[in-house]
Parts: structure tokens; C-alpha cells; sequence
């Protein structure tokens, strides 16, 4: 169970971790949007990490030139629907391009940090 401290959230231990680089992404845009409630609000399930830390892995990959502007523009488009691109949907082959890169980048550091769960065939995630 989660105890408040302050304006946080302190958790013992996650009670889930991220299944892809997706995952984490769409759960940190849905965080992050001040347009409308949290979403995960549905579920008082504790997150493997703080959304700062994400922010921290795609902040450290741009200033190491690893992610342009440009995949950085996508990210959010993308992240902000909640679904990848696809180019049946009107996504250009540029957009869906950076969108696998990125997510390329931010699985590898993900997994660097140890916030992705190994595919074990069926998960419950929240």
C-alpha cells in the first residue's frame, strides 16, 4: 500500500514492471498530460519507477545526440494517442521509422535500469 509524503507517492516495492519500451512510454505520457486525468488512476498499482526517471533516459539520449528533435516530436505525438504510428493510419514511413529507433533506445536503457519485465508469456499489467 502506498504512503504519502508531502506532495509523493512512496512505494516499498513496484508491483509491476514495464513489458516493452512502449509500455513505458504510454504509461509516462499519460503521466505526464496535465490536459487530462491520469489514467492509471484506475489502478493503485505501483509503478516500477518515478516518471522523472524517464524523463531523465530520453533527456541523457538527446543530449548525447542518440534521439533528434524530430523522434522526440514523434514520441509525444504518438504518446499523447496512446498508439504507435501506423502508416495504414495515415503515419508516414518517417514517423513510424524514428518511432522504432526510439523505442530501440529507450528498451535498451530500460533494460540497462532494470524496469522491464522478460517476456514470460502472459502478464496482468495494469
Amino acid at each position: 500500500m502506498p504512503k504519502k509524503q508531502g506532495n509523493r507517492i512512496l512505494y516499498d516495492k513496484p508491483e509491476y514492471m514495464f513489458s516493452s519500451a512502449e509500455h513505458a512510454w504510454f504509461w509516462f505520457c499519460r503521466v505526464c498530460d496535465l490536459d487530462r486525468p491520469y489514467m492509471g488512476a484506475q489502478s493503485h498499482a505501483c509503478p516500477p519507477c518515478e516518471s522523472n526517471d524517464i524523463y531523465i533516459i530520453v533527456r541523457k539520449l538527446i543530449q548525447n545526440k542518440e534521439l533528434s528533435s524530430d523522434a522526440v516530436k514523434v514520441l509525444f505525438k504518438y504518446g499523447k494517442r496512446q498508439e504507435p504510428p501506423d502508416m495504414r493510419w495515415g503515419a508516414s514511413l518517417n514517423e513510424c521509422l524514428r518511432w522504432n529507433n526510439a523505442m530501440a533506445l529507450l528498451e535498451d536503457q530500460l533494460d540497462r535500469k532494470r524496469l522491464l519485465q522478460k517476456d514470460d508469456g502472459f502478464t496482468d499489467i495494469p
